[in-house]
């Protein structure tokens, strides 16, 4: 990562703290879907909702330390999975539990299975699912 810094005068971290700092509620995503995330996390906050977003930028070696420090304030937690581990929780979703120590607080929901979209709408969805607290179904945007 630094000689990339380096060379291209950029930083990444291993994470990005997108509207967290005051967030009672996060979303945890990685990879394309973020944007869309984004969107819908600034939606809300303009109707005074306070959500924000976690984006997982590296996956290996996991960020524990930037995702427990990110989140640990936080009152619930929906992780998005683009998999599914069959036997064991999502792959992020295990990082995350991992991460924070305290899985009371977190839902899981798999999305995007079979190269489906997930619209602005379903992550509403999520995001209104978690606050009143009501179990997430596990997929999301699966209609067949």
């Amino acid at each position: 990562c630094k000689s990339f810094e380096k060379m291209s005068s950029r930083k990444y971290s291993a994470v990005e703290k997108y509207k967290l700092k005051d967030a009672d509620y996060a979303i945890v995503a990685l990879n394309s879907v973020c944007g869309a995330v984004k969107d819908v996390v600034d939606e809300l906050r303009i109707n005074g909702e306070k959500v924000g977003l976690l984006k997982i930028r590296l996956f290996r070696p996991f960020p524990y330390d930037d995702v427990l420090n990110a989140l640990k304030h936080c009152k619930r937690i929906t992780v998005m999975d683009r998999s599914e581990s069959f036997g064991a929780n999502p792959p992020i979703m295990s990082e995350v539990v991992n991460s924070l120590k305290n899985a009371k607080k977190i839902n899981s929901v798999i999305f995007g299975l079979g190269g489906r979209e997930i619209f602005e709408d379903d992550i509403k969805n999520i995001y209104y699912n978690m606050i009143k607290n009501k179990k997430q179904e596990r997929y999301v945007g699966c209609r067949e």
